[in-house]
């Protein structure tokens, strides 16, 4: 499989998980069982096969001060989102405050990514 794809399925997938990301927030508390699912399944692979294919071109991350600092900013809110959404989920906490904070670390994230991917596809394809 070409880079171009790999990159393309990534996004694709990141789409899916904004999309379901949107569509819970929309519908609210009590969150569909399907929906949240598909969700942290998405999101949770995403990360998995981000961290399998960077561990392969760990090189060409290393040596590019964009790719690091936009994979850095990644990993924090891919943190910080992975907090919010659980604590979301349990609902012990002020709903509200936390939808605040998840959904531009949501937006950080997938700018933040995007430009990874987009910076590491033309690094790696030269």
């Amino acid at each position: 499989m070409s880079m171009i794809s790999k990159g393309m399925i990534t996004l694709f997938a990141l789409t899916i998980v904004m999309i379901f990301g949107f569509l819970l927030s929309r519908h609210g508390k009590p969150y569909s069982d399907v929906l949240l699912t598909i969700h942290k399944v998405v999101a949770l692979a995403i990360i998995i096969y981000s961290y399998l294919y960077i561990k392969q071109h760990t090189s060409v991350v290393l040596n590019n001060f964009w790719l690091v600092l936009f994979l850095v900013i990644s990993v924090i809110c891919i943190l910080a989102l992975f907090i919010t959404g659980a604590l979301l989920s349990i609902g012990k906490v002020d709903y509200f405050m936390l939808k605040k904070i998840h959904l531009p670390v949501a937006l950080l994230m997938s700018v933040s990514f995007i430009s990874f991917i987009v910076v590491f596809l033309q690094k790696v394809k030269n």
